[in-house]
């Protein structure tokens, strides 16, 4: 069996980085892919979200999209629990799920909308090592938080219930 050869390559560009304020931002998610991290020659199982920040571009006139990475706490994979103190906690409690209804379902979260907490960060190692670039540290929900279509069927069916047996 013989590899693929693609020939000639050029290495890739970045686009130029942005520059933000440390300030909350509105937010949808464009995209979410599972992804490996590394810590302390540990790897773990992550989401890499793609954010769009609402109603702001780049020079070009291209969405405005920053990214975000949150660590599967091992509680989820071995057991089904979200620590309270968790990113992943705080996020799905900023996208609109209350305790009840924690859905860990990515496909679900598509489009979804928070407020994302962005901080301007040194980057500590790699090319880009000792630049300034702005991160997301943390999630809040939006001013206007209704919960998810599913989270709200939920609601009502215990409502209903509640109702009946009365």
């Amino acid at each position: 069996m013989t590899a693929t050869a693609y020939g000639t390559a050029q290495k890739g560009t970045a686009p130029p980085p942005i520059e933000l304020n440390d300030d909350l931002y509105p937010a949808h998610i464009q995209d979410v892919v599972d992804a490996e991290g590394t810590y302390q020659d540990q790897n773990y199982d992550q989401y890499r979200i793609t954010w769009e920040l609402d109603g702001l571009e780049r020079d070009d006139g291209s969405p405005l999209t920053l990214l975000s990475w949150i660590r599967i706490p091992d509680g989820l994979i071995n057991d089904g629990v979200v620590n309270e103190k968790s990113k992943l906690y705080e996020f799905l409690r900023a996208l609109g799920y209350d305790d009840d209804g924690l859905v860990v379902d990515p496909a679900e979260w598509q489009g979804q909308d928070c407020r994302v907490v962005v901080e301007n960060r040194e980057i500590k190692t790699g090319d880009n090592a000792g630049q300034v670039r702005p991160r997301i540290t943390g999630y809040k929900p939006t001013k206007k938080s209704k919960p998810t279509p599913k989270v709200a069927a939920r609601r009502r069916r215990v409502e209903e219930d509640e109702d009946e047996e009365f």
